[in-house]
């Protein structure tokens, strides 16, 4: 058996303010990106342009299929958030946990996401329904 990180070792928790959405589980895949920018600059007199890295922003994108409604509610739930609703939650966050086969335990916590648009696909008869999920976290923290 491999000591490799798999996605049987990997899970993904979703929350609406501190709840914790138990319901929302069949997430196929998930890429959290620390999204990050390089500007070159090159001044007279130097061989070589300076890079100066800047950090983005974090962003997850994942997919889920359904098997309940429970997806169908939080899909209404970000979009009261997006159109700022009387009694939608004020924040959304995620938490994608990594349980290393030495024990090790790390997770990225990506704070009040922002969402792009969420698609629900049919792709045919017998294809199981699914959306493509993309968010951007204001902040983000690694947990030991």
């Amino acid at each position: 058996m491999s000591n490799r990180l798999t996605g049987d070792d990997t899970t993904v928790q979703i929350y609406k303010g501190d709840v914790l959405q138990d319901e929302l589980t069949l997430v196929k895949e998930c890429t959290v990106t620390f999204e990050m920018d390089v500007s070159k600059e090159g001044y007279l007199g130097e061989k070589r342009d300076r890079p100066d890295g800047k950090f983005s922003m974090a962003k997850i994108e994942f997919t889920n299929h359904h098997e309940d409604a429970a997806w169908m509610d939080f899909y209404q739930a970000v979009v009261d958030k997006q159109m700022r609703k009387p009694g939608a939650p004020t924040s959304i966050s995620m938490t994608a946990n990594f349980l290393y086969p030495n024990g090790q335990v790390r997770s990225i916590v990506l704070e009040r996401l922002e969402f792009e648009s969420i698609p629900l696909t049919a792709g045919g008869r017998k294809d199981m329904v699914e959306s493509n999920i993309t968010a951007y976290a204001d902040a983000h923290q690694f947990i030991n």
